[in-house]
């Protein structure tokens, strides 16, 4: 039976803000508030409330009360999720055990649940119920291959968020590795040097059936250097940061911080989907051009970096 999800949204406005609003939002911004409880009604602490939409996944966990607070949003469009305290991998801390991510206001797994919309000044009220899960454990075996000298293998939800390196493991030097007390369910498979996705060799999707998945053979891809300039016409593009996140992660990425000339290096990129984003900008710049190769990217668009395509990000001013 699905489990019953409660989604109540009050939303309260006024005229005429002044800069600082009764809820603690700077003026023109936007707030989520609320409480989350078990399906007894009784309040859930540790849930990590988390948004997406405009900027990147972010939001504070639940006090002993079940309440949390995520203050000075900015307007527009947001994607509501509730993810349980503890981990992904049972046998390392129970209390995740209980219960399963859930979006709001679709239900739990659905990763296309409709957005929020958060007019400027708008303070929403929910009362949020989290969904038990039936505690099903599978074992997850095999091999990766490609490099493996000082590679962990990490498994992530399919966002590619990732709570606790204690679901990683160390391969064998054959590449073999095992997962035991996985629920079902879809996650992404990645190689990574550090255990914290902040060095990843390759990654890859699977699907975990209630009795186990054997056999998977994970090939990952030699990482490259990729270099870059920034350009900036009016003025010194030292400092600006220039982030490489890997699509379908949620907080993973390489990072480049840009030299006094303009240059960029980016270490261990892959030959995988990207997205561009631009960090600390000079005041009164802003992005004119992204080009790798000769060819136009978007930011928040997803591009494949290639070696012998140095990226080049003109600024300008405004």
């Amino acid at each position: 039976m699905t489990p019953r999800l409660l989604f109540i949204l009050l939303a309260f406005a006024s005229c005429h803000l002044p800069a600082q609003t009764a809820s603690g939002n700077s003026a023109g911004t936007a707030s989520l508030a609320g409480i989350v409880r078990n399906e007894e009604g009784n309040a859930v602490e540790g849930v990590n409330v988390r948004t997406s939409g405009i900027g990147d996944w972010g939001g504070p966990r639940t006090d002993a009360s079940g309440r949390f607070t995520i203050p000075d949003l900015a307007p527009g469009q947001y994607r509501l999720r509730l993810r349980p305290p503890g981990r992904l991998v049972s046998g390392r801390d129970g209390t995740g055990d209980e219960y399963v991510s859930t979006y709001y206001p679709s239900g739990p797994g659905d990763p296309q649940a409709k957005m929020i919309q958060l007019e400027p000044g708008a303070h929403l009220m929910l009362d949020l119920v989290l969904p038990r899960k039936t505690v099903t454990r599978a074992t997850v075996r095999g091999k990766l291959a490609g490099p493996v000298m000082g590679a962990r293998v990490v498994i992530t939800e399919e966002d590619g968020y990732h709570f606790q390196t204690a679901c990683s493991v160390v391969p064998g030097p054959d590449g073999a590795f095992q997962f035991q007390g996985v629920a079902p369910g879809r996650y992404k498979l990645v190689s990574d040097s550090t255990g914290n996705l902040q060095a990843i060799n390759g990654w890859m999707e699977i699907d975990v059936p209630p009795n186990g998945l054997e056999n998977v053979l994970f090939a990952t891809r030699p990482a490259f250097h990729l270099a870059g300039r920034i350009i900036f016409e009016g003025g010194n593009a030292g400092g600006v940061e220039i982030d490489l996140s890997p699509a379908g992660f949620a907080n993973a990425w390489r990072a480049a911080v840009a030299a006094s000339d303009g240059a960029l290096s980016f270490t261990r990129v892959l030959a995988e989907k990207y997205r561009v984003v631009v960090r600390q900008l000079p005041a009164g710049a802003y992005v004119a051009s992204i080009r790798a190769g000769g060819r136009e990217i978007s930011l928040g668009t997803e591009f494949t970096p290639d070696p012998s395509a140095p990226l080049v990000i003109t600024l300008k001013s405004r």
